[in-house]
């Protein structure tokens, strides 16, 4: 696997990192599978050249926030200049909206679920980020810090959940918080999640929700089985 390009984005790349924010880095790879690697507060994901092409074509709001934030760390063949000539705008983000509403009313209904605070604190929060950024852009603004999410959603449960991202403590006004922003700024409603998590394993292959069902399986994994929070 060779490295094509390497870029830096978020808090650190705009300038306003605190000692809590993540340092997110994007690598570009001429080969090998799609990954995220977590070290700490050090996020790593690893695209390949194709991979991250395609995901410019059809919209990915991921490639467009390195796009505009992104510094480059390693370039020497502009694959910036490449992805920004790819991307395409999505006629709308209601798929993105809809992924995120499903996890997000999931985790609401099954904190005992998770055994890991601070892996559902970051859980809960891509749910609210991805529903703000994708509102957002459907409205023709490209938004992606905490604080200006926040603004954007004039929403207190949004600013309370964005704020504690790295927090090792989940308690119920957290989980209060975020049903509060579901019900505001979600695509469905609680009861279209089931609690169980077989059905609502079902639900996500159904729809191709990825992401949620990584969680689950996480979440699994880490509890030995999910007969227990059915």
């Amino acid at each position: 696997m060779t490295i094509i390009a390497m870029f830096l984005y978020g808090s650190h790349a705009r300038g306003n990192a605190t000692p809590a924010s993540d340092f997110d880095v994007m690598a570009v790879t001429s080969e090998g599978k799609n990954h995220l690697t977590v070290e700490g507060n050090n996020n790593f994901s690893f695209y390949t050249a194709r991979s991250a092409l395609k995901m410019a074509s059809e919209g990915n709001l991921f490639i467009k926030h390195v796009l505009l934030e992104g510094r480059a760390l390693y370039d020497p063949t502009q694959f910036l200049d490449h992805l920004e000539k790819s991307f395409e705008l999505k006629e709308n983000y209601d798929k993105e909206v809809l992924f995120a509403s499903q996890l997000g009313w999931f985790i609401a209904k099954n904190r005992p679920f998770f055994q890991s605070c601070r892996a559902i604190n970051k859980r809960i929060t891509w749910c609210v980020r991805t529903i703000l950024i994708s509102r957002a852009a459907d409205e023709g603004s490209f938004i992606f810090s905490a604080d200006e999410l926040a603004e954007y959603s004039k929403s207190r449960s949004a600013r309370n959940i964005l704020s504690l991202r790295n927090t090792s403590v989940v308690n119920e006004d957290r989980i209060v918080a975020l049903r509060s922003f579901l019900r505001r700024f979600g695509s469905i409603k609680e009861n279209d999640v089931p609690r169980d998590p077989a059905k609502a394993e079902s639900l996500f292959r159904l729809h191709g929700n990825n992401f949620a069902l990584k969680t689950l399986k996480d979440a699994i994994h880490a509890t030995g089985s999910m007969s227990d929070y059915a």
